[in-house]
């Protein structure tokens, strides 16, 4: 059995799409009308972000790395096209801008629910904890491999692991294999 994040369907597929059905709707619950979130100009976490916040009627914020170039290509584009206002920093300024824009959004009378860069928190990794357990639910699959290149994916599979046999998460980054 292969489960394919990449078809999703939300703004060409991606594993965070994962994280974000469980943060959006978080959102959503809070009742925010901006999504406020961080990544690099091509960050797929920025773009699938963009393409929930369209879904789900809410408008999109996002703080990008580096400066803005004169032609957008690629998830930039894509998210230029989805309606997301990009703002752009230095790297280091993350967590200050982070903190100040939805202080500036909330003065314009927004309400801004803000996702951490790559959506990696307990609320995001419920989404993996729910895919290994539609894994566990067919008794033939005895193992398990997941490219987990982020410690919240492979700590939200490991968590939920307990029904296969052989959980395996391995990372293209560090090029080593992590046991769930």
């Amino acid at each position: 059995m292969i489960k394919r994040d990449d078809q999703t369907g939300l703004a060409l597929g991606g594993n965070k799409t994962r994280k974000l059905e469980f943060l959006v709707g978080q959102a959503l619950e809070q009742g925010a009308d901006t999504l406020v979130t961080a990544g690099a100009a091509q960050s797929n976490h920025c773009r699938q972000t963009a393409a929930a916040a369209v879904k789900a009627g809410l408008k999109c914020e996002l703080i990008l790395n580096g400066k803005k170039p004169e032609l957008p290509n690629g998830n930039l584009l894509l998210d230029e096209l989805l309606g997301a206002k990009c703002h752009w920093i230095e790297r280091s300024q993350f967590p200050v801008k982070l903190s100040e824009l939805p202080e500036q959004l909330r003065a314009q009378a927004r309400k801004p629910y803000v996702i951490g860069i790559g959506g990696s928190n307990g609320v995001g990794a419920t989404g993996y904890v729910l895919a290994m357990m539609e894994l566990t639910e067919h008794p033939w699959i005895t193992s398990c491999s997941l490219q987990a290149p982020a410690g919240r994916r492979r700590h939200g599979a490991g968590r939920s692991s307990r029904g296969v046999r052989r959980p395996i998460a391995w990372s293209v980054r560090r090029q080593r294999q992590f046991g769930a």
